[in-house]
Formats: structure tokens, C-alpha cells, sequence
């Protein structure tokens, strides 16, 4: 081969065997050259930059050539680019990263990103990169940014793309609701941004904004509301943006979470004070099948140790007339013109005979009567017999609402610390206990005559050696004298006999 291949360039050029074999050696010098410089360059292409936000975007551009002239079109809609050819997508966007994955009709063998600066309102280039793929972190959020892709091996503009990070969703709370009003708790609101409220009612088709509040704000009172209505709010950040072409662009976060209230119904304040606020022992509600009962014993009923009254859920037991109420278990807050307020859950209701005309308080002008423990009842209450005298109590009445949210727990959920008896076994259980009752009895009989048979032996016992005692002593103080009488006679005897010698 060899041999043929030198007549064919001998008969066009004369070129000798040794020629060729140098010009061979040099052609594959400069390949082998070529191929390790385009890796030299390939590595020092994929270094990607560690700083990641616009501020830092002021690094030297590489060695590569880049048609920077190609970029003066770049995301303008006069642009000369091919989007069919290469296409960008946006995938995993949020507040402070977002993915983007691109891919070219034509084979390209690295790829380098230039960023717009828009600060310096120029572009520059970001990193290369051989892969097709990237995630940008430690972006702004609710911040514009746009990108753009050219070939690095030859300069090519291939394509851009634009995107908006997401703004943090701010959060919202519900921190009172009053029967005109309704006070929102704002956090987490994205920097620099305001804050749009959202409301709807219950039933209601659509929410509508109420309210638009500067991010450095955490709190908003709604009191555009009506009584014993429900509500739901919700909010988003709203805040101005320039794009890469300098037009401002509104940008807003998601939804936060949807908080829905309530609010109390107004009740009527009757003509009276109200400082006067009377109290009743709760041990005086026997009947267990009633719901007063039921209440004041259950196992979410405790005795407050500071004001001796009996509570549930963090409410003070009163009775009320009829006019507030009679459903027992119903919450209420009282406002005083202190400015204190109390929740208080309706016991008991006052007998319609018991109060004024229009069933708001009772004879001493009380429209409050709490239920308490009468051992735990402060002494000054007992003294005075009004519980205004207490700090937390004190003062007129200037409000008073009704809670009507159905979340609260109902009366007859409330467990008893014992339960009542069901009514199938009530004459069952009557039985058993006078049965019991007549085996208790006939056991003390029996234990009663078993201890009076062995007192009454013990004490003929006692008697008895009592007796045998007395005897015992008689005979011994009677031998006694015996012997004595015995020994003084015959000492008589012996001295008249020694007279008579004498």
C-alpha cells in the first residue's frame, strides 16, 4: 500500500516517503495538542463559582472568547435567537434556589452561563459547565433574574431565560375576636413587601381584600365585622420589581394559611351595674341527672384556689338569668370598666320568679352568681358576701358577649367523675344495694350481740373473782383474829399461872 500510495502523490506532487512521514508526525503532534489543550480548558471551564448572589457578579471573565456583542439582545422580544433549537425549563422554583435544565437541537460540547448584573445593568459571565443541568442557590427571593447560554467553543448565543424567585409566604393568626372586631397576628412577611389581606365569610363565594399593611407590621385589627358571623383570612406579600429591561413588575408570594373565627354575639346590658356579684355553694345541686349537675362534676370541673370558684376551660361557673340564656355549658365574656375581662360558662340559670322584669339580675341587682367551693372560698368573701370585692372580679359591667363558635365542648360530653346509673339497671342495682344494706345490718346485730354476751361474762368473771377475793380476805382476817384471840388467852393463861406460883 504504501508503494502505491507513493506513485499516487509522486505522479501529483513528487512527494518522497520521508516527506510524508514527517508531515504525518506533525499532524498528529498538532492533534495531540489540540486535545489536551481542549481539556485543560474543558477543566478550567467547569469551575464553577462558589459566590452565588448579584453582588459578588464582578470576577474577571476566563480565557474563553465570548462574543459579548451577542448578549446586547439578549431577553428582548427583537431577539435573533432560536428558542426552538434550545430550550430552558424552570423546575423547583422557591424563595432562595430554583433548577434550571436546558437542551439543544445541535451537539454542543460545554455551555457557558452569563448572568444579567442588575446593578451594573451589563451582563457577565457566570460558570461552564459541560452538564445540562444546574441548581442556583443563595438567590434573593422575589427577586428577577435572568440568565444567558452560549456555546463556549464558539461563541454562539444559544438562548436565555427569565424567572422571578418566590417570596416567603407570610403567616397569620387569629389573637382575639370580640363582636366588632377581630385582631389578626402578621409574621414572616417578606422584607421590603406589603401585606394584602384577604377575607370571606361563611357561605360566601370568593375572598375579597380588606386591608393592605406595611411588612414591619405584625398585628391588624379587622373591624369591619358583624356579630355571630364566621370568618376566614388569609394574606399574601405583594412588592414591586424591575426586570432585566428596567420595567417595574408587581410580584407576589403564595397564600399563607387560612385562619377562620367566629366572632361573639352582643348581649344587652341591663340597668344595673352589676358590681353586686353574689355566690352559691355547688355542693346544693343534688339531682345527678340534670346538665347543672353534670357540669359543676365532671372531670373538667376544678375548684380555682385563689377565688374558690368552681371552673371548666378556663371559665368561672355563674348562674344568669334567663334573658343571656339557658342553655347550660354556654361560654360568655364579661368586660368590667376596669378594662379586665373574664370567661364565665352558664351552671345554672336564675328562676324567671327570682329576677327583674326582663330576666337580667336578681333581687340584689346581681346579674352574676358564681358557684363555689365552700371550703376554699376566701375569708373577705365570707365577710362581705360579694365577690367584687376580689381584684379580678372588680368593677361595673360594661360588656358582655356571647361565644357561639360550635368548636366548644358541649354539656353532655362532659364526664362525671361517676357515672350516673343507666335506667334498665337502676332497679337491679336498688336491690343489690337493699340486700347489702340488710346483710350490713343483720352483721352489726350479730357483732352487737356477740359483744354484749362476752361483756356481760367478762363482768360475771370480774364478779365472780371479785367475790372469791372478798372471801379470801374475810377467812384470812378471820384466822387471823383466831390466832390472835388464841395467842393473847394463852398468854393470860401463863401469867395467872405464874402469879399463883408466886
Amino acid at each position: 500500500m504504501i508503494y502505491n500510495y507513493y506513485i499516487l502523490v509522486t505522479t501529483k506532487g513528487s512527494i518522497t516517503i520521508k516527506k510524508l512521514v514527517i508531515r504525518l508526525v506533525a499532524v498528529i503532534i498538532c492533534v495531540l495538542t489540540c486535545t489536551l489543550c481542549g481539556f485543560a480548558a474543558s477543566a478550567q471551564q467547569d469551575e464553577v463559582l462558589k459566590e452565588d448572589t448579584i453582588s459578588n457578579l464582578t470576577h474577571t471573565p476566563n480565557d474563553v472568547q465570548i462574543n459579548f456583542d451577542m448578549l446586547t439582545s439578549l431577553g428582548k422580544e427583537e431577539s435573533l435567537v432560536d428558542e426552538g433549537a434550545f430550550r430552558v425549563s424552570v423546575t423547583d422554583a422557591d424563595a432562595s434556589s430554583v433548577t434550571l435544565s436546558w437542551s439543544c437541537e445541535r451537539i454542543v460540547f460545554g455551555y457557558t452561563i452569563c448572568r444579567f448584573n442588575a446593578i451594573q445593568q451589563k451582563w457577565e459571565p457566570y460558570f461552564t459547565t459541560t452538564e445540562t443541568s444546574h441548581r442556583f442557590t443563595n438567590l434573593l427571593p422575589g427577586t428577577t433574574y435572568q440568565y444567558g447560554f452560549i456555546n463556549s467553543n464558539t461563541g454562539e448565543l444559544l438562548g436565555f431565560k427569565d424567572f422571578t424567585t418566590g417570596m416567603n409566604d407570610p403567616d397569620i393568626k387569629i389573637k382575639k375576636t370580640h363582636s366588632d372586631a377581630v385582631d389578626l397576628e402578621i409574621s414572616n412577611a417578606h422584607k421590603g413587601s406589603k401585606v394584602h389581606i384577604y377575607r370571606k365569610e361563611k357561605g360566601g363565594d370568593m375572598y375579597e381584600k380588606i386591608a393592605e399593611v406595611d411588612y414591619t407590621k405584625t398585628a391588624y385589627t379587622d373591624k369591619t365585622v358583624d356579630d355571630a358571623k364566621t370568618y376566614y383570612y388569609k394574606a399574601r406579600a405583594a412588592v414591586y420589581h424591575r426586570n432585566a429591561s428596567g420595567r417595574k413588575k408587581l410580584c407576589y408570594s403564595g397564600f399563607s394559611n387560612v385562619e377562620r373565627t367566629t366572632t361573639l354575639e352582643k348581649m344587652g346590658l341591663p340597668d344595673v351595674s352589676g358590681e353586686i356579684k353574689t355566690f352559691a355553694y355547688y355542693t346544693a345541686v343534688t339531682a345527678k341527672s340534670t346538665p347543672q349537675y353534670r357540669l359543676l362534676n365532671s372531670k373538667e370541673c376544678y375548684t380555682d384556689k385563689k377565688t374558690g370558684v368552681r371552673m371548666v376551660d378556663g371559665c368561672y361557673c355563674v348562674a344568669m338569668g334567663s334573658y343571656y340564656g339557658s342553655t347550660i355549658g354556654t361560654k360568655y365574656r364579661i368586660t368590667f370598666d376596669t378594662g379586665k375581662e373574664i370567661n364565665v360558662i352558664l351552671c345554672d340559670q336564675k328562676a324567671d320568679i327570682h329576677t327583674n322584669s326582663t330576666h337580667q339580675y336578681a333581687a340584689a341587682k346581681d346579674v352574676l352568681e358564681f358557684y363555689c367551693e365552700k371550703a376554699m372560698i376566701p375569708h373577705i368573701i365570707h365577710t362581705y358576701g360579694n365577690y367584687n370585692n376580689i381584684d379580678i372580679f372588680h368593677g361595673a359591667i360594661t360588656k358582655i358577649e356571647k361565644y357561639v363558635d360550635e368548636n366548644y365542648v358541649k354539656p353532655e360530653k362532659l364526664e362525671l367523675d361517676v357515672k350516673p346509673e343507666t335506667t334498665t339497671k337502676k332497679s337491679e342495682t336498688k336491690a343489690k344495694k337493699k340486700s347489702e344494706k340488710a346483710k350490713k345490718d343483720s352483721k352489726s346485730k350479730k357483732d352487737k350481740k356477740e359483744k354484749v354476751e362476752t361483756t356481760t361474762k367478762a363482768r360475771k368473771k370480774k364478779k365472780s373473782e371479785t367475790t372469791t377475793k372478798k372471801k379470801k380476805v374475810e377467812t384470812t382476817t378471820k384466822a387471823d383474829e383466831k390466832e390472835k384471840t388464841e395467842t393473847t388467852t394463852k398468854a393470860e393463861t401463863t401469867k395467872n399461872d405464874s402469879i399463883q406460883t408466886d
